[in-house]
């Protein structure tokens, strides 16, 4: 494990694999065609894009291509495999603002919260992501996509803006969020953005907060239409 990944884990963070139902040595033929897949399925709603991507500091191992990117508020680690497995880690800006220039605009302490929107927004992308891998084939009939909210132990779920609440506390008494399921890359390429919204939803019960999937919605669709 390198550093980087070491001290990703050690805060709170998201942890995520994609990969085909059935494990195939090569199903993408070359290095250089994962590399070319990556910056096609890029998703670049944000500034910061899903995943990162460095062309300059990517390496090359035997069967997979790997990038990590020590940024102050999002160090993040990931492989794409020649198998079509793709492993992705990220740290929680949240905690990582101390880093933010001129120190952070909110009162809250890495490890004391986890934002509304910004897990909303990660999902959407995760979610639109491995539906852009879905449609280059690599996955055939079927894709498992796991994803783990860890470190959220203690925390409360808030907006960033004191112009929007949740209404009450919303604290998780779990240390870790997991969730894993098959799909039939036929059901999921078109459902990706639903998808999303339903397990953010299945993460706001878990925090205790009441979710109201119309309202959520809209803040997707925003997202997705560069209006946030």
């Amino acid at each position: 494990m390198s550093k980087l990944l070491e001290k990703i884990k050690s805060q709170g963070h998201w942890q995520v694999v994609i990969r085909p139902e059935i494990f195939e040595e090569e199903r993408i033929a070359t290095l250089a065609e994962c590399e070319q897949i990556l910056g096609k399925c890029q998703v670049r709603q944000r500034g910061w894009y899903f995943p990162h991507m460095d062309s300059s500091r990517l390496i090359k191992g035997l069967d997979y291509i790997e990038l990590e990117t020590d940024f102050p508020l999002h160090p993040e680690s990931w492989r794409l495999y020649q198998s079509g497995q793709f492993a992705f880690w990220r740290a929680l800006g949240e905690d990582n603002l101390d880093k933010f220039p001129g120190g952070s605009p909110y009162e809250a302490q890495p490890g004391e919260w986890l934002g509304v929107i910004t897990t909303l927004y990660e999902l959407s992308e995760i979610y639109e992501f491995a539906a852009r891998l879905a449609q280059t084939g690599i996955f055939a009939d079927q894709l498992q996509l796991g994803i783990t909210l860890l470190g959220v132990q203690g925390r409360k779920m808030e907006f960033h803006t004191p112009a929007r609440s949740m209404g009450m506390d919303c604290e998780c008494i779990e240390l870790s969020l997991p969730r894993s399921k098959a799909h039939r890359t036929a059901d999921f390429i078109p459902r990706a953005r639903d998808l999303a919204l339903q397990h953010f939803l299945w993460i706001t019960e878990r925090f205790q907060c009441p979710g109201t999937e119309r309202v959520f919605r809209r803040d997707q669709e925003k997202f997705f239409e560069g209006r946030f």
